[in-house]
């Protein structure tokens, strides 16, 4: 069971976009099912993102079981089957029953594939010190809930667990990060995400992640999204922006070089990075301004779109690994 989580230093970032146009490529990828689907959670529990962009706030707003209950003291006792185990027949059931079918609306035939858990805006604010107040540090529910699903037989677990997260080091973030094997780094090319990225990667993130022994250290991608398309016909000056970009990411992975990972706290991956023709998810222009369905299931696409796919099908090949 992969534990994958898409981060960003800063908001803009185009990180659940990323993340949204991803998931179908990744469920191919991991030979996602109904019996065995990939398990998202927003957990951007201020802005919602994915929660919006799926259009299931108004599933979620009230509901018994929400993307916040990761996190939070389960005063109810709503959680704690769940968290304690899936030791009875129907109990995984029951609990992907509290889920939202998504596969289908990602372009995939089994709509079980995907199972979305949404934020519930209806509850208290989720300003860090209200966090602090609610948290239970001790017994977390995030923990005991990865525990009770890494204790399944193989063919019974689900193929992944996908967060979205908050951007920075909010405290759901950091939670998050803490406990999956990968994580994808969105950043906008542009002096202003690549310097606050290189400060958030080399500084922020080992602050938090650095010294916990782990026997296979966490996998960081770095993402460029947004990058300004080109061919032989573009602009002298698009082509020059490229250039400057990619020279900047890659002083990004030589500061990464000379850190080794017990300082960093994860392994570095570059695949994403390959090159000043191919690095990370190009700028599209039919898909700048909207986002209605996901380039997966969008058909009779230009040859530039179906680069894009393609940097998003390598994204989920780099993530499976």
């Amino acid at each position: 069971m992969k534990i994958i989580s898409f981060n960003s230093y800063k908001g803009g970032a185009c990180r659940t976009t990323t993340c949204y146009n991803t998931l179908p490529f990744l469920a191919k990828e991991l030979g996602a099912t109904s019996e065995q689907p990939i398990l998202v959670f927003d957990v951007d529990l201020d802005s919602m993102g994915m929660t919006n962009l799926l259009d299931k706030l108004d599933n979620f707003n009230g509901a018994k079981y929400s993307a916040n209950n990761l996190f939070v003291k389960d005063t109810e006792g709503i959680c704690s089957k769940i968290q304690n185990g899936f030791d009875e027949e129907g109990d995984l059931e029951e609990y992907y029953a509290l889920f939202n079918k998504a596969g289908k609306e990602l372009g995939l035939e089994d709509d079980g594939a995907v199972l979305f858990c949404g934020v519930d805006s209806t509850l208290s604010n989720f300003s860090d010190d209200t966090f602090k107040s609610v948290y239970d540090e001790i017994n977390s529910p995030l923990g005991r809930l990865i525990s009770a699903l890494n204790d399944l037989d193989e063919d019974e677990k689900p193929k992944a667990l996908v967060f979205d997260c908050a951007a920075g080091m909010q405290m759901s973030t950091v939670m998050v990060m803490e406990k999956v094997d990968t994580m994808v780094m969105c950043m906008r090319p542009t002096y202003q995400f690549r310097a606050g990225t290189k400060h958030y990667i080399v500084d922020r993130i080992p602050q938090k992640l650095k010294h916990q022994q782990l026997s296979n250290p966490r996998r960081l991608v770095l993402v460029p999204t947004a990058v300004a398309s080109c061919d032989e016909n573009s602009p002298v000056d698009i082509l020059k922006l490229r250039n400057e970009a990619y020279k900047g990411i890659m002083q990004i992975r030589r500061l990464t070089d000379t850190y080794g990972v017990d300082d960093l706290g994860y392994r570095f991956v570059d695949e994403m990075i390959d090159g000043v023709d191919t690095m990370g998810i190009p700028e599209v222009e039919r898909f700048k301004w909207q986002e209605e369905g996901t380039l997966y299931k969008i058909e009779n696409c230009t040859s530039q779109e179906e680069k894009l796919k393609g940097r998003y099908g390598k994204l989920a090949g780099v993530i499976k690994g």
